[in-house]
Formats: C-alpha cells, structure tokens, sequence
C-alpha cells in the first residue's frame, strides 16, 4: 500500500477520453476529472489540503462503466 507524505501524484489510465472522472477519497467527492484524449487522468494528492488525518485512506476513480480503486496510508 503506498504511503504519501505531503503530495503524491496518481496517474491512472483505461478511461473513456473527455469522459468526467469521479475521485473520491473515503467515500467523499475530492475532484470531478476529465479524462485526457488518450484516456487518463492526473491529480496531485495533497493529504494537508483534503483534511486528511493520519491512516489507511480509500481512494475510488468512477466514470460510466469504470470503477477503480486503491488504498493508500497519510503519515
């Protein structure tokens, strides 16, 4: 499980390009992307800015048919 300290980037891929891609953390909306011509999507992860305390975290990716999900710990 990765663990962030201050940022850290997510990259994801598998995406319907120019498709709106929800990304929540701990089930709450953190950003609503929009998934480039190639079909991914970037975010920078700032735990401090998302009142993140420390912990394991969920984070969920959601767009139309595609759903994805990881775990990651805040220090």
């Amino acid at each position: 499980r990765p663990a962030v300290r201050g940022r850290s980037y997510l990259l994801a891929g598998g995406f319907l390009p120019g498709h709106p891609v929800r990304l929540t953390i701990d089930g709450h909306l953190a950003a609503t992307l929009t998934a480039t011509d190639l079909g991914t999507v970037t975010y920078m992860i700032e735990p401090s800015q998302l009142g993140l305390k420390a912990g394991s975290h969920v984070l969920r990716l959601g767009s139309l048919l595609i759903t994805m999900s990881t775990t990651f710990t805040t220090h």
